[in-house]
């Protein structure tokens, strides 16, 4: 994959989230949580896939699924209510924590000059989580 594809998905997300995010509202802000935790992994896939190597690929599955199955665990056993009301399961911030995994994955597989792009990705990611009513701070921070 091209340093070019990689420049053009992140403006696209970038995009997305601003005009998403800044129409305004908590709900808007959800809606570019779940672009930015939908996208980062596609990104880290495509890359995993064009490398050619199904060591990536596998280590990418193994990273986010671990990475699903710690928060959803963790979310199950503490019973953290959501600022706005809308359940018991805001501890860890899943949308964080599978964005800040494909961005771990891509930096530490690839160590190339779009991986601070991808960490600023995730941690919008995380922002757009607390702004949109869904975690508090400690949430993400530990997703």
């Amino acid at each position: 994959m091209s340093y070019l594809f990689l420049k053009i998905c992140a403006l696209i997300l970038a995009t997305s989230f601003l005009n998403i995010a800044f129409a305004g509202g908590a709900q808007n802000w959800s809606n570019a949580s779940d672009v930015l935790a939908i996208g980062l992994p596609l990104i880290a896939t495509g890359k995993a896939l064009n490398s050619g190597d199904t060591n990536d690929i596998k280590d990418l599955a193994f990273s986010l699924g671990t990475s699903i199955v710690v928060t959803q665990g963790l979310k199950s056993s503490i019973h953290e209510n959501r600022p706005n009301g809308e359940g018991n399961d805001s501890f860890p911030s899943g949308h964080s924590a599978i964005a800040f995994t494909a961005a771990r994955f891509y930096e530490k597989r690839y160590a190339s000059e779009e991986s601070p792009y991808l960490y600023a990705a995730a941690g919008l990611t995380a922002l757009a989580r607390v702004k949109a009513d869904k975690h508090y701070n400690k949430d993400v921070l530990a997703g």
